[in-house]
């Protein structure tokens, strides 16, 4: 799936907070297995739902509802590996108990350069152009990767699909 895009280059000059993954247990894990936990980081910009941003994704996805939009900037060197998202903080907003009802979505901002991979379950994701979107629903696993030279920015929408 792909769309028009509809931005300037704006999210290169925001604000981001780089976060490490919130899962203990994981990262315990991922630690155990000789992943550098240090690397194991992504710059987050979370939106609140009064902005165009989060309207513009609302015309985009008519059919999600509790609609939750940031960007991602993953810095060189810096990845996620295989796992699955608890939303802890998005099934406690809106009261969700069957986390397959949660929908996520990924729009790249930038074409795809050397080195940033998506993978979803046993896919992997290298080639994306502008524009383009992959989408998951629940606790599907997924790893974001950047073994590039340059920032790899995405729009990362989060909500329950309606149509579902």
């Amino acid at each position: 799936m792909s769309i028009l895009p509809f931005w300037n280059d704006f999210y290169k000059d925001i604000t981001y907070t780089l976060e490490q993954f919130k899962d203990t247990e994981q990262l315990q894990l991922w630690k155990d297995c000789g992943h550098n936990i240090e690397k194991i980081s992504i710059g987050l910009h979370q939106y609140n739902n009064d902005n165009s941003l989060t309207e513009s994704v609302k015309l985009l996805f008519p059919n999600l509802k509790h609609i939750g939009v940031c960007i991602h900037k993953l810095s060189p060197g810096h990845y996620l590996p295989m796992h699955s998202d608890k939303y802890a903080f998005y099934a406690n907003k809106y009261n969700v108990t069957d986390l397959n009802l949660i929908k996520r979505h990924i729009i790249f901002l930038e074409d795809c350069e050397i080195g940033h991979m998506l993978i979803v379950k046993d896919r992997v994701y290298s080639n994306w152009k502008r524009g383009d979107i992959v989408s998951w629903q629940g606790t599907d696993i997924h790893s974001a990767i950047n073994l590039g030279i340059t920032n790899r920015y995405t729009l990362q929408i989060t909500g329950i699909d309606d149509a579902s």
